[in-house]
């Protein structure tokens, strides 16, 4: 644990007591002492993410295959993490033995449109449990950006969704078939290692989870929506 939420165990410690009238058995040179013991055994800060870039999307596209049903899941998946401002490991599994209740689901794209006819303003996906929610899930939602297809998450999922349509509708989210049409879950691990690979490839510096929400709130940021609507988003 760091040194701050070791702190604050021992400040809600202090507050039940506090609560139901029980004495506080610690001194304030106790205390210091605690304090200093924290601050000794806490682990190191974690290096500042850095959030995902507009020129990292370029490199990702210049070495992927996008007729490849697995880098298209994983490409969909890249943006539909950054613009939905999710957690990767909330669109992807641990192992592909996950019990399917907790995963996104294939078949949980839920397309928003004007119109029968009209273009796909959205896609929303329920996740089933979140780290701000527990059990009760949140929608994800990432909207098309149609200035900018490259990076249009809606654009992506629909390929995704075109190039693995028989991947089956309880299947993890982003899920694919292989070369020989076999049915592979998308894994955190494979997830991270080939947008990684990408990136190698193109010269750009790796990337880590937190990158995507940090990078999605930037840059919904710059295209001015306000703080409320990206908490919002989020999840916060």
């Amino acid at each position: 644990y760091a040194e701050a939420t070791l702190n604050k165990f021992v400040s809600g410690l202090k507050l039940w007591h506090a609560i139901h009238g029980l004495p506080w058995s610690l001194d304030r040179v106790q205390g210091r002492t605690i304090r200093q013991a924290f601050k000794n055994i806490s682990l190191d800060p974690l290096n500042l993410r850095r959030p995902i870039r507009i020129d990292d999307f370029k490199a990702m596209r210049a070495h992927m295959d996008p007729h490849d049903p697995g880098d298209a899941a994983i490409y969909a998946c890249v943006l539909f993490a950054m613009w939905s401002m999710s957690r990767h490991g909330e669109l992807t599994v641990r192992t592909g033995s996950d019990p399917p209740s907790r995963r996104a689901r294939h078949g949980d794209f839920k397309p928003i449109q004007d119109t029968p006819d009209g273009p796909i303003n959205s896609y929303p996906l329920h996740i089933p449990s979140d780290k701000t929610h527990a059990r009760a899930g949140f929608d994800r939602v990432a909207s098309a950006q149609p200035n900018n297809l490259p990076i249009c998450p809606v654009t992506a999922v629909r390929w995704h969704l075109h190039v693995n349509s028989s991947v089956p509708k309880d299947a993890g989210a982003f899920a694919y078939r292989g070369k020989l049409g076999k049915l592979y879950e998308l894994t955190s691990s494979h997830f991270g290692k080939t947008i990684n690979d990408w990136l190698r490839k193109g010269g750009r510096p790796p990337i880590q989870g937190h990158s995507f929400r940090i990078g999605g709130a930037t840059l919904l940021h710059a295209n001015g929506i306000s703080i409320a609507d990206i908490k919002h988003l989020g999840g916060c």
